[in-house]
């Protein structure tokens, strides 16, 4: 056990928590192919393996992150195996460790029945859109990034619609739209050329894809053929996710839904789009595929920032506790203290740098006598 427990965090302890959260995630998402046995049988491997782990809290930020996609995408394979793995994390590391973990399941048992409330009194126009809304509460899921985009003018009525709904049952609240989380459904009649067969005839289609694909497809209602510049004001999408979403839509080599006018890799604010107005598909319900990017080193180090911020206040709360208790203690007595408290790697480095902000915040003052610290009240 404890040459186990040397080597899975041997090294950089952040590491094997990040992979194990990264496998965990692969395991509860749609796709895994396991059996209802099976699928408790690769959980419980997993809670064996985190039980080893230094760096758990590493775990949690990287497991809430893939857990918040799965949930609000759909992605999960079955939510009693995403139960199950919180249930089990909270009895190894208690009810603080799940708190935010167990938010994001109330958020989402609460959603079903605030828009079947909404349902019930919006307008059939509303309805008929099929129009659906998730509240998440900021202290329970990831941070996201809010962008201004331009939302056909049938969305904006709905949202300003459960806004109000929202807003009516619950007093002291905002609401801010996430629209890179959203998806989107829809029906496309493409009329053939004169040229198919049999000639002028219309093919019906039902597209699946993301909100910002969404808004950027609705954009060739109005003309066949727009630039890259005018596309990006018309939908009002940050710079990269535009790029992104159009190269889902001309990335198929086989039968595009546009056909790009434009030389090299990168795209230009001259390049053109056409709408194909050749695409064809055995499929009556497509899927359009987004373009995936690979997790980057910003993202990660986003996470691991967050970690590391997280750990100076509990850092700062075992200093306080440990000293209102014992009054007065030397600068070693103090490290063995922390050490033996903290449930995180922690150096005596990072406690000697939490120790000179808590003295500058007047929490601590140094003892008459070398090495000591005194407590404040």
């Amino acid at each position: 056990k404890d040459a186990f427990e040397y080597f899975i965090n041997d090294g950089n302890p952040n590491v094997s928590a990040q992979l194990l959260a990264r496998h965990t995630d692969r395991i509860l998402k749609v796709g895994s192919k396991f059996s209802d046995a099976g699928l408790d049988e690769a959980i419980d491997s997993c809670w064996g393996l985190f039980r080893f782990l230094m760096a758990q809290d590493v775990f949690e930020a990287f497991f809430r992150k893939d857990l918040a996609k799965r949930l609000i995408l759909g992605k999960s394979a079955s939510m009693e195996a995403e139960v199950r793995m919180v249930q089990l994390l909270r009895e190894e590391c208690g009810a603080g460790f799940t708190t935010k973990l167990e938010g994001m399941f109330r958020d989402i048992n609460a959603g079903k029945a605030l828009m079947d409330s909404f349902l019930q009194v919006c307008d059939p126009e509303i309805e008929s859109l099929g129009f659906t809304c998730q509240v998440l509460t900021t202290v329970s899921w990831p941070t996201y990034p809010i962008s201004e985009v331009w939302y056909p003018a049938s969305i904006i009525r709905a949202q300003e619609a459960f806004k109000t709904h929202y807003l009516g049952m619950h007093t002291g609240r905002s609401l801010k739209f996430v629209a890179h989380l959203g998806q989107c459904t829809l029906r496309m009649n493409v009329i053939q050329s004169v040229f198919a067969m049999p000639t002028g005839s219309c093919t019906k289609k039902e597209l699946s894809m993301s909100m910002y694909q969404a808004l950027v497809l609705l954009q060739f209602n109005q003309a066949d053929t727009l630039t890259f510049a005018e596309l990006q004001a018309a939908t009002g999408l940050p710079d990269l996710e535009i790029r992104r979403t159009l190269l889902s839509f001309t990335g198929n080599k086989g039968c595009p839904l546009l056909v790009r006018e434009g030389k090299g890799q990168d795209l230009a604010d001259s390049d053109r789009f056409t709408f194909n107005g050749e695409f064809k598909s055995k499929l009556f319900r497509i899927l359009v595929n987004r373009v995936q990017l690979k997790e980057t080193k910003d993202e990660i180090k986003k996470v691991e920032t967050r970690v590391s911020e997280d750990r100076q206040y509990q850092v700062d709360a075992i200093i306080v506790r440990v000293m209102k208790a014992r009054k007065r203690l030397t600068h070693t007595a103090l490290l063995e203290e922390v050490f033996k408290n903290a449930t995180f790697p922690v150096t005596a480095s990072e406690i000697k740098k939490r120790i000179e902000s808590l003295l500058d915040r007047e929490y601590l003052t140094r003892d008459h006598a070398p090495g000591t610290y005194t407590y404040m009240a």
